[in-house]
């Protein structure tokens, strides 16, 4: 008997037939939900369409999943498609024309922003066949869309700094925010800059009546409150000679109004989903001679941290803090006399990376634990210092450096 031929590419014989994937149930991949489900490492990527319904979808080795809707539309129902499919999925939708030669663009479409959508024209084969890995990799990538859409963000000490940088983060990645502070000026110019979905409200963390009016106000705004992020603080500290009530004052700026803020919010906070965002600083990690009080509130915000993750995880809320090292920011253009690259310099001796920390790479860490991408981050410290936390004492560079660099003051 001959054997049927094989196909090289392939190994199967010529004559093999894969039985076609029906059609994913409905309830199996809910509208709106993430549609990201793996077919396991190793497996071939089908591209199956039925009308628009997406099929399950996969890619071999590391590369990933195509978070993707598929589907076939006439030459001319492009726009109609989109505006069919829109709200369907959080990811993208790629649109394939039945026709190969009269659609041939492929397109990423924002889904959850109607008033942003890129267009990627590119000659792509339209035709509904299964795909391996060599077409996968060709494919361009899908507009992904953040998590943020539609969500309201409180931001304390929002008016300058990094406070300012975060609040626009979370604006840019779609959430309307409430610029919180008490240098009302910046503040009002900070809100105006954002423009729609952006308020600004004065707000001293060390009073309860304004911590309750301004919760009220922000439900009464916007109808939700999806995330407090705690970054007032103040610098009114003097080491060890700080007086009394100026570590009171310090105290109940960095750690006592957050923890008042995040109790009374709590009946806020979307449940399940709502996030909690305490800024900490390397300053609450480590031993500072000339800090007192302000890297005492950092290290009890920190704990502080923990105790609400903990508390609150039974009502589906989150609670993290996200950690500067050294950052390019007001207090360090004072220091430097507005000189970036002496911080950069300075800033390369005790982090790997060789320099200082930028507001804006503060801001993304933030918008990243409040976004769904961050569902299963709870409790803990996300630092974002270029290494800082990682070295000791001796930054990193070992008994031998430090022996070598003193040697001759010791041998002679």
């Amino acid at each position: 008997m001959q054997a049927k031929p094989m196909n090289p590419v392939r190994g199967r014989s010529d004559t093999y037939r894969k039985k076609p994937m029906m059609p994913v149930p409905e309830h199996a991949w809910p509208w709106g939900e993430a549609i990201m489900k793996p077919i396991g490492v190793g497996k071939t990527l089908r591209r199956c369409f039925c009308n628009g319904f997406p099929q399950r979808t996969g890619a071999r080795g590391s590369r990933g999943y195509r978070d993707v809707v598929q589907c076939n539309a006439p030459a001319n129902a492009g726009e109609m498609q989109v505006e069919e499919l829109k709200g369907r999925c959080r990811f993208g939708i790629r649109l394939c024309g039945a026709a190969k030669n009269s659609i041939e663009q492929s397109i990423a479409v924002n889904i959850a922003d109607d008033t942003t959508a890129s267009i990627e024209a590119a000659k792509r084969d339209a035709c509904c066949r299964e795909k391996d890995l060599a077409a996968i990799n060709e494919l361009p990538e899908v507009l992904a869309l953040s998590d943020l859409l539609g969500k309201v963000a409180l931001v304390t000490g929002a008016t300058h700094s990094i406070g300012e940088f975060i609040a626009r983060g979370l604006h840019t990645a779609g959430a309307k925010v409430l610029v919180t502070g008490i240098r009302d000026d910046e503040g009002e110019r900070v809100a105006a800059s954002l423009g729609e979905g952006a308020i600004y409200r004065h707000l001293d963390v060390e009073e309860d009546a304004e911590i309750e009016s301004c919760l009220a106000q922000s439900h009464a705004l916007f109808g939700r409150l999806d995330f407090v992020v705690n970054c007032a603080c103040s610098y009114l500290d003097s080491g060890l000679s700080t007086p009394r009530a100026d570590w009171l004052k310090c105290l109940n700026v960095n750690i006592v109004g957050p923890a008042i803020l995040v109790q009374k919010a709590v009946p806020y906070l979307t449940k399940p989903g709502g996030v909690i965002v305490n800024i900490g600083s390397v300053s609450g990690k480590f031993g500072n001679g000339s800090r007192g009080p302000y890297s005492a509130g950092k290290a009890a915000l920190m704990h502080f941290t923990k105790l609400a993750a903990v508390a609150l995880a039974p009502q589906g809320l989150r609670a993290v803090t996200v950690s500067p090292g050294w950052t390019w920011s007001p207090p360090m253009e004072e220091m430097t006399g507005n000189n970036r690259a002496l911080a950069d310099r300075a800033g390369a001796d005790v982090h790997p990376l060789g320099r200082v920390g930028r507001m804006e790479e503060v801001a993304n860490v933030v918008v990243f634990a409040c976004s769904d991408k961050a569902s299963w981050v709870n409790g803990c410290d996300l630092p974002v210092d270029g290494g800082f936390s990682i070295l000791g004492p001796d930054q990193g560079r070992g008994p031998r450096h430090w022996i070598d660099v003193h040697r001759l003051e010791v041998e002679g």
